[in-house]
């Protein structure tokens, strides 16, 4: 007997999110360290003038050769370590405004009027570590989901395992209390696949992460981590499966106890 089962994918799949998601904060870490490395302009030396909006960055409408060096210097850098690590293939300032943020992406862009002024500078580092809660609570969902995966597997191996074998011998040849005794069995897994459904949705309501802003719905992480799959729950599709397989099993084991009663 051959049960199709979509959790092994979904490791494999869950490991190599896992490690994009390392190779993306360090790619994080290193940007940040590029911003922190470069000394932003006085505003009243550079000429700047303007108000403040809500992220800190200020309208410039005039200024030297040298914040606009900065800017680049920081563009330069986004481009060196977060671009490619992003999704899709988007151009430079399209990955700026999903990574950092629009107000960011307009301010560094090269016809902005934006100076590197020191509000701009702790704007971007914000917006980095805004980013980085988010990333950090995807790699916590992430962890969460490996164990899931890793648990609902061992439940899964053992009853594919136990199904596999018991097919091997016909019901025929199976005494009555051999029946009985197989019968049993497959209530037991039963309710172990409910078990496991039950504990599948409890953790796809978690929300993972540092709350606010940063939390993410482990619900909509999987999702997206299997969207291509053919199903988008692959651990609820296989319980589903196997207990309707035990349940057939069971009525088909039900009918020989019933003939020889």
């Amino acid at each position: 007997m051959t049960v199709e089962t979509h959790v092994a994918d979904a490791i494999e799949r869950v490991e190599s999110e896992a490690e994009r998601m390392e190779r993306r904060l360090q790619a994080l870490d290193r940007f940040e360290s590029a911003v922190r490395d470069l000394e932003p302009i006085d505003a009243a030396a550079g000429g700047m003038a303007g108000s403040m909006t809500d992220g800190g960055v200020a309208t410039a409408i005039g200024g030297s050769a040298t914040p606009r060096d900065a800017c680049a210097t920081v563009r330069e850098a986004f481009a060196e370590t977060i671009h490619p690590t992003v999704e899709g293939s988007p151009s430079l300032g399209e990955a700026f405004r999903d990574e950092l943020g629009q107000e960011i992406a307009l301010a560094l862009a090269p016809r902005s009027a934006h100076e590197f002024t020191p509000p701009v500078k702790e704007s971007v580092l914000s917006a980095a570590g805004k980013r980085r809660a988010q990333l950090s609570a995807s790699r916590q969902s992430l962890a969460l989901e490996a164990e899931s995966l890793a648990s609902a597997a061992e439940d899964v191996e053992a009853i594919t395992s136990w199904l596999t074998e018991a097919d091997e011998t016909p019901l025929l040849a199976v005494g009555f209390d051999g029946l009985r005794a197989r019968h049993e069995h497959l209530a037991e897994f039963r309710e172990q696949c409910d078990e496991l459904a039950r504990t599948r949705q409890e953790t796809l309501d978690r929300t993972v992460g540092q709350g606010g802003a940063a939390g993410v719905a482990h619900r909509d992480v999987v999702e997206s981590l299997y969207e291509e799959f053919p199903t988008t729950y692959p651990v609820l599709t296989t319980v589903a499966r196997l207990n309707r397989v035990c349940a057939d099993a069971q009525r088909a084991v039900r009918d020989h106890l019933t003939r020889r009663v």
